[in-house]
């Protein structure tokens, strides 16, 4: 029987301890020492971890894709992922790089009562982007909003082009919508892209 330093004998407990209990067996200090180091199973423990996390992080990366597409360097993760994975990588929407080359609003000439408006724009990024909402706000002649109307772009783009298509660098897109007048007091526009 190995007792531990200090260990108190059966007639020293406050407490009646049974004839038939067996003795408490304490591992050599070495053994412990080796068990708990782990072995292999440590190895493949901590392996199995790593792995988790290293998917956990490409899950979260995928989740929030469209947020890490807004950064050079998200973008760049993205696109050497989507090359291993075979993915496509979200496009990255850059408003203030759309340009208008011209724009015009004319009061309708085969229908009354109609405003027509014509805007031409480029994509002066270096990279392919999602189309644009176009917004039309019309002012009045002390500058009063007197109208405004956002437009998706299956609304403004010409029949036959995909709504969904990207909006390639230096290509042109040409709008022409046909909307109601909302009186003679307009004497201004603004067209934004958001």
């Amino acid at each position: 029987m190995v007792r531990a330093a200090g260990a108190t004998t059966r007639g020293d407990l406050p407490f009646e301890v049974p004839d038939d209990l067996p003795d408490l067996i304490v591992p050599s200090t070495e053994k412990a020492a080796a068990e708990s180091a782990g072995g292999p199973h440590w190895l493949l423990w901590g392996s199995g971890c790593l792995l988790l996390l290293v998917a956990l992080g490409l899950q979260l990366a995928w989740l929030e894709r469209d947020q890490l597409a807004r950064h050079p360097a998200g973008q760049s993760f993205l696109q050497g992922l989507c090359r291993v994975t075979g993915c496509r990588a979200p496009a990255v929407a850059d408003v203030k790089r759309i340009r208008i080359r011209s724009r015009e609003v004319r009061a309708g000439s085969s229908v009354p009562e109609t405003l027509l408006a014509d805007v031409v724009f480029v994509n002066e990024s270096a990279q392919p982007q999602p189309l644009p909402l176009l917004q039309l706000r019309l002012y009045t002649g002390d500058n009063v909003l007197a109208a405004a109307r956002t437009f998706r772009p299956e609304e403004y783009l010409p029949a036959g082009r995909d709504a969904t298509s990207l909006l390639d660098p230096g290509s042109p897109v040409r709008v022409h919508l046909q909307l109601v007048d909302p009186g003679d007091t307009v004497t201004g526009f603004q067209f934004e892209f958001l």
